[in-house]
């Protein structure tokens, strides 16, 4: 409903005319309700119109007659009189407006036939500072709940297509993440695990696509100090329930593994040569995990398909001796413990 409530926080429409010039210009403002200001807190000290006329008058106000019409109990009240002033005004060449035809009064015709118009149209790139000046902008303000879902619901269901996709990968090849250097606190790292937790396996397709992207991509190395902070992290992790263990058994039961590269095989080599050996505790730990773990019985052919595959040269102590340090710790290790019955084998 129409009403002259200044003082109260309302959309509002107003008219300004240029003293020197008589140009005027008739408008609408409904952003001081997010504001919490009212029409009179608002027009002439934080807002100076949106059309032709804005620059000046923000430069000199003294030099506009300024005029209230109305405000409204909502939005879309204002927005209809807007129009029906601006429908007035648009074919007054006394009225700034005309520059707003056929933009506001523009029909769906009229919009279809301003976008083929544009198309095809290359717009001339944003200078660095123009950029700048936008993110600067920016900066701080935060979408409402409601502009957030629509957005959700207006991208819902639209697919890029693979052209697009390609653009976006080349645009964006070597430029900076604008999230390089920033750290998520302690409240934001708890929300992402917990969504996390609750999101649902990937789908086989999912997998599938992922897969494919990633083949023959090389992984950046990671520092010293993202291994170091990964080690930490593994050891003060608790052991993984049944569950998981089950899960895990029954993901790889029937899968064969890629066999390693020659060159991986030597890095694993000189990698537990520079191995300090296992702390007392960790040999401990290890012997009764064994214990307690429940293997199944190997079969005679795998025995002897181990046999042979440990035989000669395949031996990796082969030509090889104990010093006398480390016969002397074996047999103190053995002292008391009873030795089993060795069959002779024919090799």
């Amino acid at each position: 409903m129409k009403s002259k409530k200044f003082n109260e926080v309302r959309s509002y429409t107003y008219w300004i005319q240029d003293r020197e010039t008589r140009i005027k210009y008739v408008g609408l403002r409904y952003r001081n309700i997010r504001k919490n200001r009212s029409p009179l807190e608002d027009f002439g000290i934080f807002y100076f119109s949106s059309g032709a006329l804005k620059k000046d008058f923000k430069a000199n106000p003294n030099g506009f007659k300024i005029k209230l019409l109305s405000t409204y109990d909502s939005i879309e009240e204002a927005i209809a009189h807007e129009l029906e002033l601006t429908r007035i005004a648009q074919g007054k060449k006394s009225y700034a407006n005309i520059a707003s035809y056929p933009h506001i009064l523009a029909t769906p015709e009229v919009r279809r036939k301003m976008s083929k118009a544009q198309k095809g149209k290359k717009r001339k790139p944003f200078s660095e500072e123009h950029k700048r000046k936008i993110s600067k902008a920016k900066r701080g303000k935060k979408r409402s709940e409601e502009t957030r879902r629509k957005i959700s619901k207006g991208r819902m269901g639209k697919k890029l297509s693979e052209e697009h996709k390609r653009k976006l990968s080349e645009t964006n090849k070597g430029r900076e993440s604008n999230r390089k250097g920033v750290k998520l606190s302690e409240e934001v790292k708890r929300k992402l695990s917990e969504a996390r937790k609750n999101r649902p396996p990937a789908s086989e397709e999912t997998r599938r696509r992922i897969s494919e992207a990633t083949k023959g991509k090389k992984k950046k190395p990671f520092s010293e100090e993202h291994k170091r902070k990964l080690r930490e992290a593994r050891k003060n992790r608790p052991p993984a329930s049944e569950e998981t263990r089950r899960r895990i058994s029954e993901a790889t039961k029937g899968k064969k593994k890629k066999p390693f590269s020659e060159e991986h095989k030597r890095k694993l080599r000189e990698a537990r040569k520079n191995r300090p050996p296992a702390s007392e505790e960790t040999r401990r730990r290890m012997s009764v995990s064994r214990k307690s773990r429940k293997m199944k019985p190997l079969s005679e052919e795998h025995k002897r398909k181990l046999s042979k595959a440990h035989m000669g040269k395949n031996n990796s102590f082969f030509g090889k001796k104990h010093s006398e340090e480390e016969r002397r710790r074996m047999s103190e290790a053995r002292k008391g413990k009873k030795r089993g019955k060795y069959k002779k084998r024919n090799v």
